[in-house]
């Protein structure tokens, strides 16, 4: 059986992203981007905290940023292996398990987790684009299974 960590515990495995100066989202955007993360098994969100980094750019217009800059080398650690960017209209989405906001960040984080890095043709492309939207809908259904019963 499939073993999930409790939206606190997300909080706190994702707290460097919480708000702040070098992450300008709001409290509640900080919960929509935990709640995507909370979807998944521990198995993947584990994969995830070692070897992805996130960019969250807020949808708040006091905190608003239109562009982002990361110094490589003091910005991102060094083990990680992927970026996802999780731009304003990612927070704009109501809230909600069914949220297009909480499919799309988990659509990225399937494209990781499936080797999805290199394209070979317009049809690889669109096969790759579905698997990942059908594992992210996977979780997303596992994740309200889960939930109700």
């Amino acid at each position: 059986m499939m073993e999930f960590y409790s939206l606190n515990e997300i909080k706190e495995l994702f707290k460097s992203y919480s708000p702040s100066l070098e992450c300008p989202i709001t409290e509640e955007e900080h919960e929509q981007f935990c709640e995507a993360i909370k979807q998944l098994p521990k198995e993947i969100v584990d994969i995830v905290n070692k070897e992805i980094y996130f960019i969250l750019m807020s949808s708040n217009p006091s905190s608003l940023n239109a562009a982002c800059y990361i110094d490589i080398e003091r910005g991102i650690p060094k083990e990680k292996k992927g970026i996802v960017i999780v731009t304003p209209i990612i927070f704009g989405y109501k809230p909600g398990l069914f949220s297009p906001g909480i499919e799309y960040i988990l659509h990225e984080i399937a494209h990781h987790i499936l080797g999805h890095y290199k394209y070979d043709s317009q049809t690889d492309i669109i096969e790759k684009e579905k698997t990942a939207t059908n594992l992210a809908s996977k979780w997303i259904a596992e994740s309200f299974l889960r939930n109700n019963n």
